[in-house]
């Protein structure tokens, strides 16, 4: 597990920060998120996203350290695998991966295939960069509402 840097400028840090920084994967950290190890993110009001303050952001590294969950019981996580890493769909094209995190999080049944798919229909000739701009989000959920996502 990489230390993260005590980087004490940020106020706010998003899921994928936090887990990264304990060395889970998004899944792995919701999972232990919802059986009560780590504390759960809040919510910026728009446009609904989860994201951590700085002290939850150090109490999950505190939780992964001491292995002392936030529910107070001892929690045991597993090492890092070891070997070599096969680059992932999010880390090929990360807008469509953030786009399938907002979406997932409003509530939309969407996965990573059909994101990609929606992006392609809707930005034909485009590459949509990161951040992703508010008008790139609010077509595509326009997209899934329409095709009952």
């Amino acid at each position: 597990m990489k230390t993260p840097p005590d980087d004490n400028t940020k106020a706010i840090y998003s899921v994928t920060e936090a887990a990264r920084a304990v060395g889970l994967s998004r899944a792995r950290f919701y999972e232990l998120v919802r059986k009560g190890v780590f504390p759960g993110p809040e919510y910026d009001i728009i446009p609904r996203r989860p994201l951590y303050t700085r002290d939850a952001y150090q109490a999950c590294v505190r939780i992964r350290k001491t292995g002392i969950g936030a529910d107070g019981k001892p929690v045991l996580f597993n090492s890092p695998r070891k070997g070599k890493r096969t680059k992932s769909r999010r880390e090929v094209d990360p807008a469509c991966g953030e786009l399938n995190d907002i979406l997932k999080g409003l509530g939309f049944r969407v996965t990573y295939s059909k994101v990609k798919d929606a992006l392609s229909t809707l930005y034909p000739n485009k590459t949509i960069e990161r951040p992703l701009e508010d008008k790139v989000i609010l077509r595509s959920i326009q997209y899934f509402s329409n095709h009952g996502m």
